[in-house]
């Protein structure tokens, strides 16, 4: 189990370039690239998405990759002809729209133009470090990795030490489930002594009493909600993306225990059912960082 957080850094340096590679993750709900990479090395960007997908399965994810050449590289300057002759003819177009100015175009003028004077860095020179780069990524894939295992398993068993607290809790609660059905028929009787309803058939009174204790009854809930709770420490231990799966269950667990504490009448239900719902919402949070 990994959490969504983590950094990661690695490098690669050889006598013609150094490379550095830094990642840094943060919670998503689905896995979302930012890649930051110098102008002439973008070519590789979908490599970069593919490398850091086949690690990492979910959450925002930001690469930033420095590079550095320790050698002076030579750089070979060439006219694109076709795009300085394109330049010129619009450049007589617009005189000719203008009689009455003077022209005075000088060919240096094309010179700055964007595009005419390029570079062979433009051309795809730069392929032959594609190498390098992976080197550097990778390393620092296996740093973050190692810190988002680490970070999940300290997730991991916080959440198991709450697992084990809410099943306390429900044993109190199972302690007083009991006690609903005969405080129910209290209450009924209360009422009937409060309205002096003298004339209350027997048997009416004895079916209501049973259809609300049934209505009040928790005790499917409760198993459920355990049931839930093995299905949360079984996700625990699966491999992959798991943190879409632990919310669902969690979802579920906090529906069984907003529908026990509804039925109670019991205070001391309804008092631990309160430290219950907290626990499942500390989960849930914790869970919100799980990849």
């Amino acid at each position: 189990m990994n959490s969504m957080t983590g950094f990661g850094r690695g490098e690669f340096k050889d006598e013609k370039i150094m490379v550095v590679a830094e990642i840094k993750t943060v919670n998503h709900r689905y896995r979302d690239f930012f890649i930051k990479i110098p102008r002439q090395f973008q070519c590789f960007e979908e490599e970069l998405r593919t490398l850091l997908g086949s690690r990492l399965l979910r959450g925002r994810i930001e690469l930033y990759v420095n590079i550095k050449f320790l050698q002076e590289k030579p750089v070979h300057l060439y006219v694109d002809v076709a795009m300085a002759k394109q330049y010129h003819s619009m450049v007589r177009e617009i005189a000719q729209l203008f009689d009455d100015v003077e022209n005075d175009f000088r060919l240096s003028m094309i010179a700055r133009y964007p595009d005419v004077i390029r570079s062979e860095e433009e051309n795809e020179k730069y392929l032959e470090y594609w190498p390098c780069i992976e080197i550097a990524v990778k390393e620092a894939l296996e740093n973050i990795a190692k810190g988002r295992y680490r970070e999940g398993q300290h997730l991991k068993k916080d959440i198991v030490k709450k697992c084990e607290r809410i099943r306390m809790l429900l044993q109190e609660v199972e302690k007083h489930a009991d006690e609903i059905p005969a405080n129910s028929e209290a209450k009924i009787r209360e009422i009937i002594a409060k309205y002096e309803l003298k004339e209350v058939d027997a048997n009416r009174m004895a079916a209501e009493i049973a259809f609300l204790a049934e209505r009040a009854a928790i005790d499917e809930e409760i198993i459920r909600l355990k049931g839930h709770i093995e299905a949360l420490e079984q996700a625990l231990e699966a491999k992959g993306d798991i943190g879409r799966k632990l919310d669902f269950i969690l979802q579920e667990m906090n529906r069984e225990a907003n529908t026990i504490a509804s039925k109670s009448n019991i205070t001391q239900i309804s008092m631990t059912m309160v430290d219950i719902k907290s626990d499942i919402e500390k989960i849930r949070e914790q869970v919100q960082n799980i990849e």
